[in-house]
């Protein structure tokens, strides 16, 4: 049961206050409010048999070795499939690509060749024998590294041994590759198959955080003061 703020000294309860619910989270899904996120498509080859997953619970874990992680719950036939073939692919898709995505999701691997059905073509990895699909506009290749369970996912963790990806939705031709914001549309995963991007005119650069704008420069230290006596 929720339990609405009480009035505690120091705090504001006003009307114009937000209003705080606090709760007993049991399960993720009764509060989905740290959505949306990345969709990114789990790729995995194992001798004649390819697959691809989406997953939304995917993040960066280290910038060098560069290492990248993704949930998968053990019943996927994505999961069975990485157990032997050791090594995955990360791909990233544009907003105009989400009923391919979607469909990729509803459908198991187990039963269904989903490159066959969904019309999707691959590349194979330069550095890695992983499925790079070809409407992705990003791909990483992946050697497994690690993998662990935490409740009903087991988190996959993945060393990046090379990038596949589209120059023109870079602004340069060298390190750091920034996204060309004119072009460039991810697609988001808010769940229960709802998705979205991003709205550039509400994109920003913030130039400093504000606490550094508002503090003062520190004064020059005094120089230490010589004693008189000899």
């Amino acid at each position: 049961m929720p339990e609405q703020n009480r009035k505690k000294p120091g705090t504001n309860n006003s009307a114009s206050a937000n209003q705080w619910t606090f709760w007993k989270v049991r399960h993720l899904r009764e509060v989905p409010l740290n959505y949306p996120r990345l969709v990114c498509i789990v790729g995995v080859a194992h001798h004649k048999r390819v697959n691809l997953m989406p997953a939304s619970w995917n993040s960066p874990i280290s910038f060098q070795p560069p290492i990248y992680g993704v949930a998968i719950a053990p019943e996927r036939f994505t999961f069975s499939l990485l157990q032997k073939a050791k090594c995955f692919s990360i791909s990233f898709f544009p907003w105009t690509e989400r009923e391919r995505v979607h469909l990729w999701g509803s459908l198991s691997g187990k039963t269904t060749n989903k490159l066959q059905i969904s019309g999707e073509t691959i590349q194979w990895g330069k550095w890695l024998p992983v499925p790079l699909p070809n409407h992705a506009y990003l791909s990483f290749e992946c050697t497994l590294i690690g993998q662990h369970p935490y409740g009903d996912h087991w988190w996959i963790v993945g060393q990046i041994e090379g990038a596949r990806f589209l120059q023109n939705l870079t602004t340069h031709r060298e390190p750091p590759f920034l996204p060309n914001l004119n072009n460039f549309q991810p697609l988001l995963y808010f769940g229960r198959g709802i998705y979205t991007t991003f709205d550039k005119k509400k994109t920003i650069q913030v130039a400093r955080p504000w606490n550094q704008q508002q503090q003062p420069t520190p004064p020059e230290p005094s120089p230490p003061k010589t004693s008189s006596a000899s």
